[in-house]
């Protein structure tokens, strides 16, 4: 089981393909995770979820930020870097990823979510939180993890049926 058809990508160029059961499950959320976080008047907050390694790019955001400096007042929806399994989250907006590794392009993609309309960037965000809570909910999460077990254990019970098959010879 793998929680994104990239990180399935990434074992089978580091391992190998294989012959087995594969299932891609993605993780889920609970619908609490989407009530609405109302911003505070006249703030700024910049959110980075992911680890403190540059894996994930937390220099390339320095570097944006360092170009930013003189831009205040900055009021942002959502901007991430097109990197590991995102574009699967992002799904139908994965066009409006940020290429990873360009703190030039992060830079650009913070002023322009800036000067966006405001409409826009709630449409934007409408349309990704109705996306990601179709896609990746706890439910769901379950249920393929689930599926995925039952799979394997389905197809375990027919090999060992085909070799007792083997072992007990011609009728």
């Amino acid at each position: 089981l793998f929680g994104s058809a990239y990180v399935a990508g990434r074992f089978a160029e580091s391992v190998g393909r294989t012959d087995r059961l594969v299932r891609i499950v993605p993780n889920g959320l609970r619908r609490a995770e989407f009530e609405p976080v109302l911003p505070a008047p006249e703030r700024f907050d910049l959110l980075c979820i992911g680890e403190l390694r540059r894996l994930k790019g937390v220099d390339v955001l320095i570097e944006a930020l360092a170009r930013l400096r003189a831009a205040r007042g900055l009021r942002l929806t959502l901007l991430i870097a097109r990197v590991g399994g995102v574009p699967e989250i992002f799904g139908p907006d994965a066009d409006a990823l940020v290429p990873a590794d360009d703190a030039g392009a992060l830079a650009g993609a913070i002023l322009a979510m800036h000067e966006a309309d405001e409409d826009e960037r709630r449409a934007r965000a409408a349309r990704l939180q109705a996306h990601v809570a179709a896609r990746f909910s706890l439910d769901g999460m379950v249920d393929g993890v689930l599926d995925g077990y039952a799979a394997a254990l389905a197809a375990k019970r027919q090999n060992w049926g085909e070799a007792a098959e083997r072992l007990s010879g011609p009728g």
